[in-house]
Parts: structure tokens; sequence; C-alpha cells
């Protein structure tokens, strides 16, 4: 599977651009372990054999530091090379001076590669690594990239598949990209090269590795999109070691988004500012304000008042009531999403 982040690394490698050191901010397995074989690749042009070994620096007493001095001043005898990858490297805020002294002095028969959070792509680590290499910040793929990337894995894969099998499995994997790597390998050896890959053939094959962002749910609600809001729930649902738990924190969910959208109703009516509106809905960014009145809007007041005060009982409901939880959200949410606009037709 192509990887953008992978490509563009091996471009700049090609190129000649310096890469003794790379910095990667955020990411997961598919793009870390690409990243590894791409530098590596290129170390084998100037060294041979090369070798990889892997580092955890997690924790104050790790010895990730020490072992990279140590690697480094010791100069290989018959020309090999090491790329050293190092995971839990954290913020980057204070470099140990063992990596210090490497980073200033980086030693020409080792690559070293540190996975970091997101935020050390601003720290005084990734400062020092610009000196001697890159820093790469992984994109943070949404739903419609994943499905792209899917389609042009099945083609690199030789494989058929159609839009739907494709929706199911986007669904099963969400955007973690070495999740879909995995599957691809497994649909692949499944299906053989000119092969096809139905729906049906997902189920036992694929592991659902995805999981809701906490704030899914409330955004279906404000999209007004049902079908993705039951899926949400029924997915958390499905997880959940205690499923009645799950739907009272689910049905709280909801009722929460409810209130915002209608008191952001209730500050757009009376002409509110978006500074005061922000601070009176805990929201810090414009962006959240912005998509909080949209989906304010796809509403009306009526509506979400009706909801409010029929809330309680279906509370009730879902404590005690003998159907299982499943069903008593799916209801919940349709009468939210979906019986307004009935009402309106």
């Amino acid at each position: 599977m192509t990887i953008a982040e992978v490509e563009d690394l091996r471009r700049v490698l090609e190129k000649g651009g310096d890469a003794a050191a790379v910095l990667v901010a955020g990411g997961d397995d598919a793009v870390r372990e690409g990243l590894i074989e791409a530098m590596a690749a290129d170390l084998k042009r100037t060294a041979s054999p090369v070798s990889i070994v892997r580092l955890d620096a997690e924790g104050a007493k790790t010895d990730a530091w020490s072992r990279l001095a140590a690697m480094a001043s010791d100069a290989p005898l018959f020309g090999e090379g090491t790329v050293v990858a190092i995971t839990n490297v954290g913020s980057g805020a204070k470099p140990p001076p063992a990596l210090v002294g490497f980073l200033d002095s980086p030693a020409p028969h080792l690559r070293v590669l540190f996975f970091a959070e997101g935020k050390a792509a601003k720290s005084a680590l990734a400062t020092k690594v610009t000196a001697i290499g890159l820093v790469i910040v992984p994109a943070t793929l949404k739903d419609r990239q994943i499905q792209a990337l899917i389609s042009q894995a099945t083609r690199e894969a030789g494989i058929g598949m159609d839009g739907r099998t494709q929706d199911a499995l986007l669904d099963l994997v969400g955007t973690d990209r070495a999740a879909l790597d995995a599957a691809m390998h497994l649909l692949v050896e499944f299906a053989g090269k000119g092969g096809r890959v139905t729906e049906a053939d997902l189920v036992g094959l694929v592991q659902r590795s995805r999981r809701p962002a906490p704030w899914d749910l409330q955004d279906a609600v404000s999209e007004r999109d049902l079908g993705k809001a039951v899926k949400i729930a029924v997915r958390e649902l499905e997880d959940a070691r205690d499923a009645r738990g799950e739907a009272i924190s689910l049905y709280h969910k909801i009722v929460r988004q409810v209130r915002t959208l209608r008191t952001a109703q209730a500050l757009v009516a009376r002409g509110a500012s978006s500074s005061e509106s922000m601070e009176r809905l805990g929201l810090k960014h414009d962006f959240k304000w912005d998509m909080t009145k949209r989906g304010a809007a796809r509403y009306q007041a009526a509506e979400l008042d009706t909801f409010l005060k029929a809330a309680p009982a279906a509370e009730i409901r879902i404590k005690k009531g003998s159907a299982g939880p499943e069903p008593l959200i799916v209801d919940l949410l349709a009468g939210l999403i979906v019986g307004g606009k009935k009402g309106r037709a």
C-alpha cells in the first residue's frame, strides 16, 4: 500500500537530502514501518549489511539513549550500517544529553528515526533534527481520504472490490492505515491476484479495529445523520462489557448535545457574539462554534424542546425496561433525528 509520507521521504533521499535523523510526530504503525524500510533501503547504498535496531524510550530509566550513544561511538570495521527506530520519545521538549551528542555529531553508519507525540513537531528536538534530517508530521486522514486509499490499495493489490464492500472495509478499520494494510494483506491472500472480495468475505477475515472518537456521536446528531449516529451507537454497545451501562452513557451524550444545540439557537436568536457564545458553551475553537451553529440550524427549537421534555422517560426505559438497550437507543436517535423531519414533510 502506497503511503504518502513514505513516498515523500523516498523522494528526498533519492535527491541526496540530509537524513541522518528523522523525527516522526504522530502517525500509526503503517507510516512508521514504511519510513523504517525507506531509511534502511537508502542506507544500503553506502553500507552493507544493514540491520534495524528498535529501542523504547519510555520511562525515566530507559537505556535507549545510552545504547544509541554506544552504537554511535562504535564504528563498524566492515562497512555495516544500522537503522535505529526509537519509540515513545514523547514531546521532545528536553532531549537528553546523550541524544544531543549524537545530533550534534551524527555517526555516518547510523540512521535514526524518533517516533514521538504530535506536539513534538515544534519542540527542541525538532529543531535539532531539522539541522541533520527531517521532521515528518503524518496526516490525520478523514473517511473520504481513507476511501480513496482503499480504492488505490485494491488496484495495487490487483483484487476487485465494489463500492459497498469498500465502505464496509472502511467501517471496520477506520482511518488507521496499519489496520488497513493488514486487512489488505489478508484479503489478497484470500482472493488471490485478480480475485474479487465481497462484503460477506470481510466477515471473519477482517477484525474491526475502528474506535469512534468521543465526539463522533455528537457530530452525527448535529449533522442530522441517522445512519451514522446509529452505526456509532451500535458499535459502542457491541464493544461494551456492560451494554446497559454504556446505553446510559450514550443517552447522556445525546441529551447533552441536544441541550448544546438548543442553547446555540437561543444565543444566535438574541445576536450573541461568537466569543460570548463560545464562552457560554465551553468551546475553545472557532470551528467548533461554526459546527455547532450549523447543527442548531438543522433543527427547529420546538423539536429540541419536545425531545428534552421526553428525555427523562426515555432514561427510565433504558435503565429499567425489559427491552435490550440497542433498540431503545436507536429509537431515541430516530425520534430526535427523523421525527421532526417527518412532522415537517
